[in-house]
């Protein structure tokens, strides 16, 4: 059976858009820097995760702003979730789009973080039985 995966880069500060998301910048202002590892500015090793990544992706299901502003180079953020890898990128963007913006979940750890220029993490996210 299929996963639901959300792959996303995030801020330390926990964004993964700076502010002004806009059509000219669709990741808002600062917010493309979130990307460079998987673009060649992180370690060779970085880049063959993103490569991995999108090789594993079967569909794309994205909201009407990601489509409207950036589905073209960014893909999209799935809803409901199986899985969540989080690249942490070490960035404080101060203020733009909030990766948790008031969602809750328990999210169970699924092998050690990769570490880089960037820190690679996943988490499976706890079926009902499984929350506390």
């Amino acid at each position: 059976m299929s996963k639901v995966v959300l792959d996303v880069s995030m801020s330390l500060d926990g964004f993964t858009a700076g502010p002004n998301v806009r059509e000219e910048e669709p990741m808002g202002d600062g917010g493309e820097r979130l990307h460079a590892w998987k673009f060649g500015e992180g370690t060779d090793g970085e880049v063959a995760l993103g490569q991995e990544v999108d090789e594993t992706v079967g569909a794309v299901v994205v909201g009407r702003r990601t489509f409207d502003l950036g589905l073209g180079p960014w893909g999209g953020t799935p809803g409901l979730l199986d899985e969540i890898r989080i690249h942490l990128v070490p960035l404080l963007l101060g203020e733009g789009t909030p990766m948790f913006d008031g969602e809750r979940a328990e999210l169970i750890p699924e092998g050690k973080p990769v570490l880089g220029a960037v820190t690679h993490l996943r988490f499976r996210v706890a079926s009902q039985g499984e929350r506390q």
